[in-house]
């Protein structure tokens, strides 16, 4: 038959009686047709989305726009740009080194994922290099000019998840002392520890016999931010703390010897700031 539809007819003998069922087949190429064409259809939706996906993540890596972080106890900085139109953004630069501050704004020249910014007064020149997760400024001599004594722009400026991440700074980790040693403070300072860590953005070093000695002072702020760490052969620790910018001056020792008394050495540092009130913990150590 030359028709659209092909009706078989079954005979089925069921118990002897003449019951028959009847069954309609469609037109099977018009149904295969019409799946294809679904999948077809399927298949460039995903492909679209893909692409489309892949665009703006290309857009999204190479999008300067946002606030950047210099992450640092002593000399944070924050970038902030904006406008970026695939040629040009603009920047505002902010930094600090302990009490001093530093700043650049103006019109940064955009090639790919390097920038270029120019201050002809101070003959100054930052290079910025756009990563994964944070922007990398180099900085040419004439910069130290615009900020305070010890600002500099240069560094890593992290986004907002990557500075989340960043691990809090140690003694260690900031080359001022061992790492055993630093476990000891840790554990003797307890929550104090951090304020330590941020008193101690400038250090002198030296040795008194057998006896190890580290002043610290933020910059700009002696008398409010300074600590000291002296070590014995014996493994003695002598430590003086400012706290809350000047409130009182804490002593920690695990020497039972000065309790309740002052390392000679912790008492002639402070001798600038004698007026501050001393507290002293001791803690016994292993």
């Amino acid at each position: 038959m030359k028709k659209a539809l092909l009706a078989i007819l079954t005979l089925l003998l069921i118990g002897g009686t003449g019951y028959f069922v009847y069954s309609k087949v469609g037109n099977s190429k018009s149904t295969t047709t019409k799946i294809k064409e679904k999948e077809i259809s399927k298949t460039e939706t995903t492909e679209n989305s893909k692409q489309v996906q892949k665009e703006k993540k290309k857009k999204e890596s190479n999008n300067w726009n946002g606030e950047w972080t210099r992450v640092s106890v002593s000399d944070p900085g924050t970038l902030k740009i904006s406008n970026f139109n695939g040629k040009t953004f603009d920047l505002a630069l902010e930094v600090l080194s302990g009490a001093n501050t530093g700043g650049i704004d103006g019109k940064a020249t955009v090639t790919g994922k390097t920038a270029i910014l120019v201050n002809d007064e101070f003959n100054c020149r930052l290079d910025l290099t756009l990563n994964k997760d944070s922007i990398t400024v180099n900085e040419t001599e004439g910069c130290y000019e615009i900020g305070g004594i010890g600002t500099h722009f240069g560094g890593e400026y992290k986004n907002q998840s990557a500075a989340a991440k960043t691990p809090k700074a140690t003694l260690s980790s900031l080359s001022i002392i061992d790492a055993n040693s630093d476990k000891d403070i840790q554990k003797l300072l307890g929550n104090d520890y951090d304020t330590l860590v941020e008193n101690m953005q400038i250090i002198d070093s030296y040795e008194l016999e057998d006896t190890l000695v580290f002043e610290g002072g933020v910059r700009g702020l002696y008398t409010f931010k300074e600590g000291i760490i002296v070590k014995d052969p014996f493994n003695h620790y002598y430590i003086g703390n400012i706290i809350n910018d000047g409130e009182k001056v804490k002593f920690y020792t695990n020497d039972i010897t000065y309790k309740n008394k002052l390392h000679p050495v912790v008492d002639e540092w402070r001798q600038d700031f004698a007026d501050y009130p001393v507290e002293y913990i001791y803690k016994k150590m292993d």
